[in-house]
């Protein structure tokens, strides 16, 4: 890490945060792995005892920077969209779960993590390429979203 990095992780973890809008889908609008990470997103939030406001929008994927679901606002300027970039902003701002794991536990939770990771793609797999769930599950799903996000 430069210099410049370290001088920007310090300033950042002064910063307080103050307002968090979490912004997501409609119900029935999106696919499981998008409602796993919304839920996760909440739950480490209230882990860290932060409140936030969910706004509900049809245009989420708009408003993304990166394609990931929800979208956070803090504090009315900075947008994080997705899990793995609100833990590495939180990370940033001094908030963590796990400075108190052992190494042990540290690799534990990785591997963890790697395999939640692993599940996903699975659930992408079986939710695209396997024709029954495509065609009784994706396809009405990403039916429904159209005929809103058309009307």
């Amino acid at each position: 890490m430069s210099i410049l990095e370290q001088l920007n992780d310090v300033s950042m973890r002064n910063n307080e945060i103050e307002s968090i809008r979490l912004i997501d889908h409609p119900k029935g609008f999106e696919l499981l792995p998008s409602r796993c990470e919304a839920t996760s997103i909440k739950v480490l939030l209230e882990k860290h005892g932060l409140s936030y406001q969910v706004e509900i929008k049809s245009n989420v994927e708009y408003i993304s920077t990166n394609g990931r679901f929800p979208v956070l606002i803090f504090n009315e300027t900075d947008i994080v969209c997705g899990f793995s970039e609100l833990v590495k902003y939180l990370w940033k701002r001094g908030y963590s779960l796990s400075e108190k794991l052992t190494q042990t536990e540290k690799c534990d939770m990785d591997i963890y993590t790697a395999l939640i990771k692993r599940l996903e793609a699975l659930e992408l797999f079986t939710s695209w390429l396997i024709e029954d769930n495509y065609t009784h599950v994706t396809l009405p799903c990403v039916r429904t979203l159209e005929r809103y996000l058309h009307d």
